[in-house]
C-alpha cells in the first residue's frame, strides 16, 4: 500500500484592512477592521497603529475599537495588520494613512443677500443673512454702524429695519458676524446704504381736460360736466367753476358735477 504525500501548504493567507480606507480623515471612536482568510487554516492575524500592535487574535472578528481623541490633533497615522497560516505562509497588508482631525477649524460661510452695496432704501426693510457651517452655526449678529441690531440663532437669519427712524438723506454700513459653535468665525461686509424716506418737492401742476359738454355747445335741463385730470405724483381734486363761481368739487374719479341748468 503506497501513502499519499499532502503537498505542503504554501498558499499565505488573504487578508484585507475594510475600515478606515486609505486617506481617511478620522475623529471621536472609529472601529479598526481587518478580514482574513486561509484555504487550510489561519493562524495568528495582528494589527498595527504604526509600529504597535494593537490586536492578536486567531479568530474572528479581526477589530479594534481606537478611541483618537487619546491622540493629537492633525497629526498623521498608518494602520497595517499582518496575518500567517497554520503552515507559516505570511501575507501582509500595504500600510494606510490616516488624518485625526478631532476640532473644527473651519470657519462657516455665508453670504448678505439683503439689501446690497450702494443700495438707496426706505421704510422697513429686511436684512437677509444666509450663513452655512460644516457642523452647526451658533449665531449671526447684524450691525449697522458698528451697533449690533440682532443676534440671530435660527435660520432663516432675517431682522426687520425701520429706516424711518433714522436720519434720512445719510449712508450707514451694515456688517454681519457669524459664528460657529466651535468658534470659527468670518465677518461680511461692511456694506454701504442710503437712507431716503422724504419724498422729493412736487413742483409739477396737474393737467386736466373738460371733456363733457364740449366748447360752445347748448344745453339744457341737468346735464353732467366731465373732467379727465392726471398728476404726475397724486390727485387731489378737482374744483368746478361756473361764471368765475364755485359750483362743486370732486376727488374720486371719474371727475363729475351735476349741473342743473334750469336754476340760472
Amino acid at each position: 500500500m503506497f501513502k499519499v504525500q499532502k503537498e505542503p501548504d504554501s498558499i499565505p493567507p488573504t487578508l484585507t484592512i475594510t475600515f478606515p480606507p486609505d486617506q481617511a480623515i478620522l475623529s471621536d471612536t472609529v472601529l479598526v477592521s481587518a478580514y482574513a482568510f486561509d484555504n487550510v487554516e489561519l493562524g495568528m492575524v495582528t494589527m498595527y497603529l504604526n509600529d504597535s500592535a494593537i490586536i492578536a487574535s486567531k479568530d474572528a472578528p479581526y477589530e479594534y475599537t481606537w478611541i483618537t481623541t487619546d491622540y493629537a490633533e492633525d497629526e498623521q497615522h498608518t494602520i497595517w495588520a499582518k496575518a500567517e497560516d497554520a503552515a507559516g505562509n505570511l501575507t501582509q497588508t500595504n500600510p494606510i494613512r490616516v488624518l485625526i482631525d478631532n476640532l473644527d477649524n473651519i470657519n462657516p460661510t455665508g453670504t448678505l443677500i439683503f439689501p446690497y452695496t450702494g443700495q438707496t432704501i426706505s421704510g422697513e426693510i429686511t436684512i437677509i443673512v444666509e450663513a452655512n457651517d460644516n457642523e452647526e452655526v451658533a449665531f449671526v449678529n447684524v450691525y449697522i454702524d458698528g451697533d449690533t441690531v440682532a443676534t440671530l440663532t435660527e435660520s432663516p437669519y432675517t431682522y426687520n429695519w425701520d429706516t424711518s427712524v433714522e436720519v434720512d438723506d445719510i449712508s450707514y454700513t451694515i456688517h454681519v458676524h457669524i459664528q460657529d459653535i466651535t468658534g470659527n468665525q468670518i465677518t461680511l461686509g461692511p456694506i454701504s446704504v442710503l437712507i431716503d424716506n422724504v419724498e422729493a418737492e412736487d413742483n409739477i401742476p396737474p393737467t386736466g381736460t373738460i371733456i363733457h359738454p364740449p366748447s360752445a355747445s347748448t344745453v339744457s335741463e341737468t346735464i353732467v360736466i366731465q373732467v379727465s385730470a392726471y398728476d404726475n405724483v397724486e390727485m387731489g381734486f378737482v374744483d368746478f367753476i361756473i361764471d368765475g363761481s364755485f359750483a362743486g368739487q370732486d376727488s374720486i374719479l371719474p371727475y363729475e358735477y351735476q349741473w342743473n341748468t334750469t336754476v340760472e
